[in-house]
């Protein structure tokens, strides 16, 4: 019966397993040994037909086994296969081949490779066998002596040694590298996560992050401390509902359980959150969900940014614009109110004075004195109707004195009781330290009754109380940057408050427009705010208005303080005498408006004045140059096509020295006025103005 036995020899139980499937595949029994002592035992009881062995196993190792093996009479002529992936050295071959081996064959080998070279062994060996049988008797084989073959062995085992020093060394540097490379990562790791903490910790926004199981604050920010004014030990571990108004803490879950169940961020605008200290705050928040590896939502970050300054600057800048459109309006409504009220101041001077003339040349017993008459009382009305547009639209003609606010309130207190009701408790609380105004005295009179009256209106038949008073404020850049008009300096400040209805925001934006009421129709022109308006910015004024509907009404008024040393003025420049005729006295009349021209020559020349006329400055200087007789007085309008009256005053003086001037105008310049403040004493009449006001008038410029 045919050997068909084969030992196969190695420490790797996976090596073991492979080889004996590819050999009974191929027909083969196969037998195992874990090492080199095995597998000698296990040759010795059944002779295999070929040994296949591993080199590097403990106990004892191949090139032992096959030393060993071709020291046995019974197993030498046994072919011996090396099956090594350790021992792959051209020196580890040769001395396994010089030791008896048949074949050195380096792991891993394909199968059909492997099977070829085990059958071309055996049948190499079936040839060898039968060759001796025909010889006397077999050959023996040269085993190296015992010192050649330690020799051997050692220097196999040292170069594996080598080899493996080699490796481990190659492996140490590639194991050191990596850890080197894991160190750098590691350590980038730790900047970068260290570096976003650092981030996450001084951003001036609001970070926080909730479990997303129990939405419990596992780690916040210094800004929410900041905000919250707790420390974020205290903070960590709590729910919302721990520590924030329940209304609030329910809203905030409601968001948070929303994010987390759709799994997308959430964006919140704004919202209005109120701190534990009880502060209200406008914030815009981010939720967004963070997802584990399998994507559901392990926690939720919260990003909320406090846009309150934002939001209080925004509602700032709206004001700003919205007291910007309405100055904006209240200007061009100014120059339309202008010009509408000097134009028709030119047509009812024309009316007036010849309605005068005509009156004055009838008998007393016509009965067109009474139609005249009536005339001369709705035109009377008229022109109070244009100065008070004048004034809102400040081209008011006025003459600014030096006054005492508190001196000048005190002589006005008792018209101004008359013009409330019994009902009405008028209180008077004069400020200390005033310093002089420098403005029209009649001014005065008209913001104050004006504000006295729409006081009265507001408490109407109720009891009730205005109160006026007066003090000294410096405005700096800062409130002035939020009053749109203002500007900083030092201001004598009037205050009119009642304890009226009161007004909606919009009226109050409406309050100073001309012809705005809220009173029933034929109770009242809707100028007397205006009128209020107009003087105040025509004297570089502002007027603060603060009203609330149920809760009263109060208008500040602030006037610029007068620095000079002129001493204040008790009495105002209106006084005049009686009307006289003239006593022949020269005068050069100046008016651009022809029909003007021609009537205020008629009535001057019916005042005994001998009168030269001129239609323009041009006229006026030529006709002066070349008049050798003196000009007592110049009638001038204040605003002319090539220059102002006061210009035309200077020019004149040139020839005629001692010339006085009366100025008349229905409309100056704020320019012009401004030119007028700085003489001293100037005259001047408002258009429009009766023959008798301008003949006594013309007589206080001449004097006696």
């Amino acid at each position: 019966m045919t050997n068909n036995r084969i030992l196969i020899v190695d420490d790797n139980a996976e090596n073991l397993y492979i080889l004996r499937v590819l050999l009974q595949a191929a027909g083969f029994e196969v037998d195992s040994a874990n090492h080199g002592a095995e597998a000698l035992k296990f040759a010795k009881e059944n002779l295999p037909r070929l040994i296949v062995s591993d080199i590097l196993m403990p106990v004892m190792d191949g090139f032992s086994l096959c030393r060993e093996w071709m020291a046995d009479e019974t197993l030498k002529d046994v072919p011996f296969l090396f099956y090594t992936a350790t021992y792959t050295d051209d020196r580890d071959r040769d001395f396994a081949l010089s030791l008896g081996a048949t074949r050195f064959i380096i792991k891993p080998e394909e199968p059909d490779v492997l099977m070829e070279i085990i059958r071309e062994t055996i049948d190499q060996k079936d040839n060898a066998d039968s060759q001796k049988e025909e010889e006397e008797g077999p050959a023996e084989k040269d085993l190296p002596e015992d010192a050649v073959y330690l020799k051997q062995y050692n220097e196999a085992l040292i170069r594996k040694l080598e080899k493996k020093m080699e490796d481990l060394n190659r492996t140490n540097q590639e194991l050191k590298e990596d850890i080197a490379r894991r160190e750098a990562t590691e350590k980038r790791l730790f900047l970068a996560h260290e570096f976003l903490g650092r981030i996450i910790e001084n951003i001036p926004n609001l970070v926080y992050l909730k479990q997303a199981s129990d939405l419990r604050y596992v780690r916040i920010n210094r800004a929410v401390e900041d905000f919250l004014g707790i420390d974020r030990n205290q903070l960590v571990g709590k729910t919302d509902h721990e520590f924030w108004p329940p209304e609030m803490a329910d809203s905030f879950t409601r968001m948070d359980r929303e994010v987390l169940t759709s799994k997308q961020p959430l964006s919140i605008p704004e919202e209005e959150v109120q701190d534990i200290r009880g502060e209200i705050h406008y914030m815009r928040t981010r939720k967004v969900p963070v997802l584990n590896a399998a994507g559901e939502a392990e926690y939720l970050l919260g990003i909320s940014e406090d846009i309150t300054e934002q939001k209080n600057a925004r509602k700032e800048r709206q004001e700003l614009e919205r007291q910007l459109i309405q100055a904006q309006k209240m200007e061009s409504i100014g120059r339309l109110a202008g010009g509408v009220a000097h134009d028709f101041n030119n047509k009812l001077f024309i009316i007036l004075s010849r309605a005068e003339l005509l009156l004055g040349s009838l008998p007393e017993d016509s009965p067109i004195r009474v139609d005249l008459e009536e005339i001369l009382n709705v035109a009377s009305s008229s022109a109070e109707l244009t100065r008070q547009l004048l004034a809102f639209a400040r081209k008011q003609a006025v003459v600014p004195v030096v006054i005492d606010l508190n001196g000048t309130m005190e002589s006005i207190l008792n018209m101004l009781g008359r013009l409330v009701g019994s009902n009405i408790d008028l209180k008077w609380v004069p400020g200390e330290g005033l310093k002089n105004l420098q403005m029209d005295p009649s001014q005065i009179d008209q913001i104050l009754a004006n504000l006295v009256i729409n006081a009265r209106d507001a408490i109407g038949t109720y009891d009730g109380q205005v109160t006026i008073t007066s003090r000294m404020e410096q405005l700096d850049e800062h409130y002035c940057d939020n009053h749109i008009g203002f500007l900083p300096g030092e201001y004598v400040v009037i205050s009119v408050s009642d304890n009226g209805c009161g007004m909606d925001e919009e009226t109050q934006a409406k309050v100073f427009e001309p012809f705005f009421t809220t009173k029933a129709p034929g109770e009242g022109t809707g100028l007397g705010l205006a009128t209020v308006f107009g003087i105040v910015k025509q004297n570089e004024g502002f007027v603060h208005l603060e009203s609330r509907p149920g809760e009263g009404t109060t208008f500040t008024i602030y006037l610029p303080a007068y620095h000079g040393k002129q001493q204040a003025s008790k009495k105002t420049w209106s006084e005049s005498k009686s009307p006289a005729a003239g006593g022949a006295e020269t005068i050069l009349l100046v008016e651009d408006d022809p029909a003007i021209l021609n009537l205020a020559t008629k009535i001057m020349e019916r005042l005994n004045y001998k009168v030269i006329s001129a239609a323009t400055p041009a006229d006026a200087i030529a006709t002066a140059c070349d008049h050798d007789e003196a000009i007592h007085l110049l009638i001038t309008d204040m605003m002319l096509p090539e220059m102002t009256g006061r210009e035309l005053v200077d020019e004149l003086k040139k020839y005629h020295s001692e010339i006085s001037c009366l100025y008349i105008s229905g409309y100056a310049s704020q320019e012009v006025l401004q030119q007028l403040s700085v003489e001293e004493r100037p005259h001047f009449l408002q258009k429009p103005f009766s023959i008798k006001q301008l003949a006594a008038k013309v007589q206080e410029v001449l004097g006696p």
